[in-house]
């Protein structure tokens, strides 16, 4: 039975803050255990910190090793309350959005490729440098592909003529 009531929350990359009664803490949770985690566990960086007139207090730390150990009683409950909880947390919680690609048609990418070289040209970016940016997207065969070939060949050559 936890002696603190414990509330997380997931952050991306195995980073998790909350709060367990009084304290503030922020944790970094790995899927797996290691030599660098508390007691060869997940939990490899943990902060917990008390909060009174706008003065912060580190009251633990420990970063692949011990900054500040618990002192007393309470914190040391303190300490294997967040522990537990951490621990027996399901790997990788936190997932990126993804798009759903499969609703993303050529026509789609077409319309987005006129759009954005509307925006560029009205943002006063040459073409030259608009076709620098979707080569660095698309390869040539997409470029042509989406029917946006000959206006990148077009604005890359005459770059280099003019530069001649």
């Amino acid at each position: 039975m936890s002696t603190y009531p414990i509330n997380l929350q997931a952050r991306p990359d195995g980073w998790y803050a909350g709060t367990a009664g009084d304290y503030i803490f922020q944790a970094k949770v790995y899927d797996t255990g290691s030599q660098y985690g508390i007691n060869g566990g997940r939990v490899s960086k943990l902060e917990v910190w008390t909060q009174a007139g706008g003065i912060s207090r580190a009251n633990i730390r420990y970063d692949r090793g011990w900054d500040k150990k618990p002192t007393g009683d309470a914190e040391w409950a303190l300490l294997w309350d967040l522990l537990e909880a951490l621990e027996a947390l399901p790997s990788e919680v936190y997932e990126e959005p993804q798009l759903p690609l499969a609703k993303i048609t050529p026509a789609k990418i077409r319309t987005l490729l006129g759009v954005y070289i509307e925006v560029c040209q009205g943002s006063n970016f040459s073409d030259h440098s608009i076709a620098e940016a979707l080569i660095g997207i698309f390869d040539e065969d997409d470029l042509i592909e989406l029917g946006y070939g000959d206006y990148v060949a077009e604005h890359l050559i005459d770059f280099e003529e003019e530069e001649s």
